[in-house]
């Protein structure tokens, strides 16, 4: 609705563009920081942050909304594990604040990840991708744990394991900027991008792209 050369917005919408920002920077930033957002803090009744040191495993995490989440996920305290095909994104990610960074294509991967979180366990993935990595996301997720789904680029892909789900108490939720109402996306978008610390006492965001 805003491909336009103007458009009316309410005035509560409107913030200052953050020191540091370039225009273009911080009209593209909302859409994938509001979706990250959400992803992350959906759980929580109000929405808030997983407690600090919960794990958060993002695929994707070498697009616009991985790359959000990244950045947000460890601003708010959280052990980050970050799944990219790539080796070069893979560097970049850990310098955005991933702790961790795995090929989705391993044949181990579920193995690997729980090697490198021992003894905890992953309690939070946003995923975007789906498809066939939708089970693996599932055997990964520790009791009580959380899938917030923001894409299926990966494709639709097989159904999950139901039952393992319901007697881990584990939940699957959608996640995106557009399922805001009014009120509540107006902190969302001050708090994620807003030009302070995002949640919590991590890193300010900057004009860092990824």
């Amino acid at each position: 609705g805003t491909l336009a050369e103007k458009v009316a917005v309410e005035t509560g919408l409107l913030i200052p563009l953050p020191q540091g920002w370039s225009p273009e920077e911080f009209a593209g930033a909302p859409l994938v920081c509001l979706t990250a957002f959400q992803a992350l803090t959906q759980w929580a009744d109000p929405a808030a942050p997983p407690a600090a040191g919960s794990v958060v495993l993002i695929t994707g995490a070498s697009g616009g909304v991985g790359s959000a989440a990244v950045l947000l996920a460890n601003a708010m305290g959280l052990t980050v594990v970050a799944l990219t095909r790539s080796e070069k994104k893979g560097e970049q990610l850990k310098e955005l604040g991933a702790d961790f960074v795995f090929d989705p294509n391993r044949k181990d991967l579920r193995q690997a990840v729980r090697a490198a979180l021992a003894p905890k366990q992953v309690d939070l993935v946003v995923d975007s991708v789906g498809g066939a990595l939708f089970n693996e996301l599932l055997g990964m997720l520790g009791y009580g744990g959380g899938v917030s789904v923001g894409g299926r680029s990966g494709g639709t892909g097989a159904g999950g394991d139901t039952g393992r789900g319901v007697f881990l108490r584990d939940r699957v939720g959608g996640g995106g900027g557009g399922g805001y109402f009014l009120t509540p996306s107006k902190g969302a978008r001050r708090g994620t991008c807003g030009g302070r610390r995002p949640v919590g006492g991590g890193a300010r965001w900057g004009a860092a792209s990824s």
